[in-house]
């Protein structure tokens, strides 16, 4: 069995934005009603593998220069990603602050002893494997570092790319915003003159809105909870040996779902929203309620993590930067997950709750007290699960001028949270769907892929 991972610190810096007129002076952005939720909640942790058989740069010469220089630029624009989370003593609330000289911690690392294709591969892996590549964050209860990145180079293997960020600054979709705008960036640099990079706009599919309108900034009295800290905490799973893993849906599976909803429902005549995202969240849920067996609670709470940018009133920009997610769910007996057409009507289930909340465009934005109250009501009973991502990300075409990642791993996943990314494009039908779990043994691991398998073949 493949040790755990080694890694040998080379270099730890500090990469500010580009000396640049816009980051001469100090930034303070309020948290948005949308931000309060993730106030203290477990760092985000990220992973994207680069193989050594589409690099033929350097790595410490070439590589690893280009990406701090490409950072620095990008930071330019996204100023308060290099700044902390802070609640002062003489301040009622906390705040993201930027100040010059703010600055990303970027650590270099080498690791000889550990095989690369295995860390990034899809099979069951422990979760602890993956920590070493995944930088530390500065934090106290007072102030807490937005992010750091750490760049792992495996000799003659490739390299990865970890990310520890504070979920207070964005979700999901925001972060890939980042993410694509620093690959563009990186992409640029050899190809233009370094003058002209310093001073380069981004396209504005990439360009960031940090707008805080009242339609974002509900009275945060309503969302400041009763102790007084910054500090995230640690995300701690029951035993160390957590497993996580990924499957795979195809283009031509995710097309044989749709049609499986489509006939077991046709009686009905009722509207269906059937997207890859609704079909795909509906197999995985399925499989791993199923998988749980006889350990599984009596009801299941499931939800969803919806684009909010469209919903609020007025609608704020779709670069909207930081946290704008609608949480729609619902309650469910655990039974009706292994009943028969279980699958269609879950995916029901889910295109109701989308269909809802276009329609009645209502967003309701949950305090801390919300959350607690919430599982402390359904934790010894329920099964709560959500989801983590969107295929329409298309993580897996993030280029930094070496290729796509061969893998896209979020490691912060948590007990019961299902990830759905895109895969690979292939050329043929398109790109299908990456499903990542936690399992906590070997066992319900084997359960789950034995029904997964069967579901689509």
């Amino acid at each position: 069995m493949e040790e755990g991972i080694l890694v040998r610190i080379v270099e730890v810096c500090n990469i500010s934005p580009s000396s640049h007129s816009s980051s001469e002076s100090q930034i303070s952005l309020p948290l948005a009603s949308f931000d309060w939720i993730c106030l203290r909640a477990p760092l985000l942790q990220r992973l994207l593998f680069y193989p050594q058989t589409q690099i033929h740069d350097s790595f410490t010469d070439s590589i690893v220069p280009k990406l701090k220089r490409s950072l620095s630029l990008t930071l330019t624009h996204f100023l308060p990603l290099a700044g902390s989370l802070v609640w002062p003593e003489d301040s009622t609330l906390p705040f993201i602050l930027y100040s010059p000289n703010d600055a990303v911690s970027f650590t270099v690392a080498d690791t000889t002893h550990s095989d690369f294709h295995h860390v990034s591969g899809h099979h069951p892996r422990q979760i602890n494997d993956s920590l070493p590549l995944i930088p530390t964050v500065q934090s106290s209860h007072s102030r807490v570092s937005v992010m750091a990145i750490q760049l792992t180079h495996f000799p003659n293997q490739g390299f990865s790319i970890g990310f520890a960020v504070h979920h207070v600054i964005f979700d999901g979709k925001s972060f890939n915003l980042f993410l694509k705008a620093w690959a563009y960036i990186s992409k640029l640099i050899g190809n233009q003159l370094e003058l002209e990079l310093e001073f380069c706009p981004l396209p504005p599919e990439l360009t960031p809105s940090f707008e805080r309108g009242p339609n974002v900034l509900r009275n945060p009295l309503d969302f400041v909870p009763n102790q007084r800290s910054v500090k995230c905490y640690t995300q701690v799973l029951p035993a160390s040996n957590y497993l996580i893993a990924t499957f795979q849906l195809t283009p031509t599976h995710i097309q044989k779902l749709k049609k499986r909803v489509l006939e077991e429902v046709e009686q009905e005549e009722e509207e269906l929203h059937l997207s890859t995202f609704v079909v795909a969240y509906a197999y995985a849920l399925i499989c791993f309620i199923k998988s749980k067996g006889g350990e599984c609670k009596e009801f299941v709470h499931f939800q969803l993590a919806a684009d909010a940018t469209g919903l609020l009133d007025p609608p704020v920009s779709s670069n909207y930067f930081g946290n704008c997610l609608a949480h729609p769910g619902m309650l469910m007996e655990a039974r009706e997950f292994r009943g028969e057409n279980g699958f269609s009507k879950i995916a029901k289930k889910i295109s109701h709750l989308i269909l809802e909340l276009r329609t009645n465009r209502t967003v309701k934005v949950s305090s801390i007290a919300d959350c607690i109250q919430f599982h402390t009501k359904y934790f010894s009973t329920t099964e709560i699960c959500s989801v983590a991502d969107s295929p329409k990300f298309e993580l897996y075409e993030t280029d930094f001028g070496w290729g796509n990642p061969n893998k896209v791993e979020m490691v912060s996943l948590a007990k019961n949270v299902i990830s759905l990314i895109d895969t690979k494009p292939d050329g043929i039908g398109g790109p299908g769907v990456e499903i990542g779990l936690l399992f906590p043994n070997h066992r319900q691991w084997d359960v789950f892929a034995s029904l997964f398998a069967q579901g689509i073949n």
